[in-house]
């Protein structure tokens, strides 16, 4: 969070899906009472209205797919652990490298054209590709 956010300072809105593991009704009252406003997305229309679908957790599996090749050590990683983590970890930070590049140098990047195209940022936008494209599959 950036300085003067929460406890008392501007409100934060923190985006979930509407799974039950992500919030509890004691989480929520916590959030509200540091000035966080939770807003849900509609369950089951993960392609069309969460921004992580829409973008950065295929470019998470990319980086850690190339990390896992390099490593040369898949069957090690795959069972978690030190090994998996030590790979995670370069792969995070090699991802967060790119997008960090990539927003300094076109001022956008994989995470914040993934919110423009599920139309919630910077500002709203009911005509966004992504809804464009659910209301063309399944109807008006």
């Amino acid at each position: 969070l950036l300085p003067g956010q929460c406890n008392g300072g501007q409100p934060v809105f923190l985006f979930l899906d509407g799974h039950a593991s992500r919030w509890s009704l004691a989480g929520l009252a916590k959030l509200r009472a540091h000035n966080v406003f939770v807003l849900c997305v509609p369950s089951h229309t993960t392609v069309w209205s969460q921004p992580n679908d829409n973008g950065p957790n295929a470019m998470a599996k990319s980086y850690i797919g190339r990390e896992l090749e390099k490593s040369g050590r898949i069957p090690e990683a795959c069972k978690g652990g030190a090994v998996f983590n030590r790979i995670y970890r370069r792969a995070f930070m090699a991802m967060s490298d790119q997008l960090e590049k990539d927003r300094g140098g076109a001022g956008s990047n994989t995470i914040t054209s993934a919110w423009v195209k599920v139309g919630l940022g910077p500002l709203l936008n009911k005509e966004c590709a992504a809804w464009r494209a659910a209301i063309r599959h399944f109807g008006s």
